[in-house]
């Protein structure tokens, strides 16, 4: 056992009640923290390592300590923090409807064993200048606004919140995201009118798409695979027959079925498999959000080594509005937006664009 697959069985006895793992000799604490910090799962472990004992050094205990105490706090505030932005939005007649993590974290044994890098608030598109003026009237600076389908926010010292026009856009590069675009028509409400949710069936069914987006785009980590099994114990009355027939809507049947094997072989009582295996080996090269490399193979599959670097030399309208809002309204503008975006990286950040080269040249031999 190496220190990754050590890793997954501290998580599978934290969240599914698998026996304990022990460290042997070969297993080094601090790398096992260090992958579930890359994985961001590192406050559901320590569930688990808490229970070793005298098998992890008082130094390395105090670590993990630490990243529970922090990750404790940071649920905490973030969630009252949810709450209070949700009853605003309520008062003020605005639909809206938490996502992902707001929601999975509270199927967790302890919400704080599922951390979040933001808040995901999905709301109609008419409310999306009201929503602008109620957070920033609430001290939060906005840093993204109408380019794509989410706007950010950040507020000192630790709150940012994604605030959803749509769940999915064609920047993405999915083929499903038009699937959802009336998504809120379906939804059930809580509390009040205003305040919606999925049906459980339809919140597995996004979750696992969203997995299926980032493992597309360059990967996704742990915690996704995590959630998956998360979500099916937790919704335990779902329709499977409507959950598989809308994945095989969206084209997804092949890879919940593989995601699933994976679940039930890290968190249940599955075997190993080749196709399995693959799944693993990639989703543990890629951390939380994926990696340069698994991103750069996707797009070489996918696109060919021709389409793929003109894509990555001569990015589409879409991804460039992220660095240029400005051509929104001046579109003609993007083939100099180009020619500026080249000389920013190359005089301000060379080692990025030598790193993305290497990196371009060993996926395109990989690949071969």
């Amino acid at each position: 056992m190496n220190n990754t697959e050590y890793l997954i069985g501290l998580l599978a006895n934290a969240v599914a009640g698998k026996p304990m793992p022990q460290p042997d000799d070969g297993i080094d604490m601090t790398n096992v923290y260090e992958t579930a910090c890359n994985h961001n799962v590192q406050t559901a472990a320590y569930y688990a390592v808490k229970k070793l004992g005298d098998a992890v050094t008082p130094q390395a205990m105090r670590v993990w300590e630490e990243a529970h105490l922090k990750g404790l706090s940071l649920s905490i505030r973030t969630v009252a923090e949810l709450r209070n932005v949700c009853d605003i939005f309520s008062k003020e007649k605005i639909v809206h409807m938490p996502l992902k993590g707001s929601v999975i974290k509270f199927m967790y044994p302890s919400p704080d064993m599922r951390s979040m890098a933001d808040m995901d608030i999905l709301i109609r598109l008419e409310d999306e200048q009201k929503v602008h003026d109620i957070l920033t009237g609430m001290g939060y600076i906005c840093d993204v606004y109408g380019i794509c389908h989410h706007d950010v926010y950040y507020k000192q010292p630790i709150y940012n919140i994604e605030i959803h026009t749509s769940l999915f856009d064609d920047g993405d590069g999915v083929t499903f995201y038009r699937e959802y675009d009336n998504i809120l028509d379906r939804t059930v409400t809580v509390d009040n009118e205003y305040a919606r949710l999925m049906t459980d069936e339809d919140f597995y069914v996004y979750n696992v798409a969203h997995f299926a987006k980032h493992f597309q785009l360059g990967g996704s980590g742990i915690r996704s695979v995590m959630d998956m099994y998360i979500m099916k114990k937790s919704l335990t009355g779902m329709d499977m027959g409507y959950v598989n027939a809308e994945f095989s809507k969206l084209g997804l049947t092949e890879f919940y079925t593989k995601a699933s094997k994976l679940v039930d072989y890290w968190f249940g009582d599955g075997e190993i498999t080749s196709d399995v295996k693959d799944m693993a080996d990639y989703i543990l090269s890629s951390g939380t959000y994926g990696n340069l490399y698994n991103a750069y193979t996707n797009q070489l599959e996918k696109k060919g080594r021709f389409r793929m670097f003109m894509y990555n030399a001569f990015p589409p309208l879409n991804k460039m509005l992220y660095t240029f809002p400005f051509l929104k309204k001046v579109p003609w503008l993007l083939p100099f937006c180009w020619i500026a975006r080249w000389f920013y990286a190359i005089f301000t950040k060379p080692k990025n664009v030598v790193t993305k080269v290497k990196m371009f040249a060993r996926v395109s031999k990989d690949v071969e």
